[in-house]
């Protein structure tokens, strides 16, 4: 939890959860999992959107120092991604597949037939897996498309 030391938000905390144009599904699950937690955007609860010219733009939350609530909701989510990074591991899985299955769509289907024969686990039907762009096969993994 970083402390902010000037200007408007002086002593507020800001989160270790931040997303941008950039944000992996893994930032972006933490940031929409923390802002729930903290009940949303309120008095207490801020996300503030900057540009940026090489990212384009990024969000931060912060949290006002006087509410007690959100203040050890905040230190709980700290302390919970020092030990695991993954705030909600069936949120992040949601989003983690919602790209994969974009990243799957958007290839050809002689890339995925091939990606069938080399990954997946029922190799015999890899044409027909290719066909179908609303279900990834098994044994194809996030690492084996590039998104």
């Amino acid at each position: 939890m970083k402390q902010i030391h000037n200007g408007l938000y002086k002593n507020w905390y800001q989160s270790r959860c931040t997303r941008s144009r950039e944000s992996n599904p893994l930032d972006e699950s933490n940031f929409i999992t923390a802002l729930e937690r903290l009940g949303g955007e309120s008095v207490y609860v801020k996300v503030h959107r900057y540009r940026h010219f090489a990212i384009g733009w990024y969000e931060i939350i912060l949290v006002d120092n006087t509410h007690e609530k959100s203040v050890e909701t905040l230190r709980q989510m700290e302390e919970d991604m020092d030990k695991y990074a993954v705030l909600d591991e069936h949120h992040h899985s949601k989003l983690e597949n919602e790209e994969m299955l974009t990243a799957w769509a958007a290839i050809t289907q002689e890339e995925r037939e091939d990606l069938c024969k080399k990954h997946a686990l029922d190799e015999d039907d890899s044409t027909q897996m290719a066909k179908n762009i609303e279900e990834i096969p098994d044994g194809i993994y996030p690492e084996h498309l590039i998104y």
